[in-house]
């Protein structure tokens, strides 16, 4: 399911939140380079209604996904509801 189509489904990627955003434990899927996924996160977190994901890497444990979109804006965004 399409991170920015979340309530729908839809086979294209997105790169902005539009509908819906992810709950906790929703698995959320960076494709960097529009070649492959990149990085897979899960939503540990929720503060003030933004979805706070955590991956393996030490440095994006709860990270703000506004954060993650400002900082990726050319990235594609998958989630998937658990």
């Amino acid at each position: 399911m399409l991170f920015r189509q979340l309530r729908g489904a839809t086979s294209t990627p997105g790169r902005e939140p539009r509908t819906g955003k992810p709950a906790k434990a929703d698995v959320l899927q960076a494709d960097w380079d529009r070649t492959n996924i990149g990085r897979s996160m899960i939503v540990t977190k929720k503060y003030r209604g933004t979805p706070n994901p955590t991956c393996h890497t030490g440095d994006t444990h709860n990270k703000s996904l506004n954060k993650l979109l400002s900082d990726h804006p050319r990235t594609w965004w998958y989630a998937h509801r658990t």
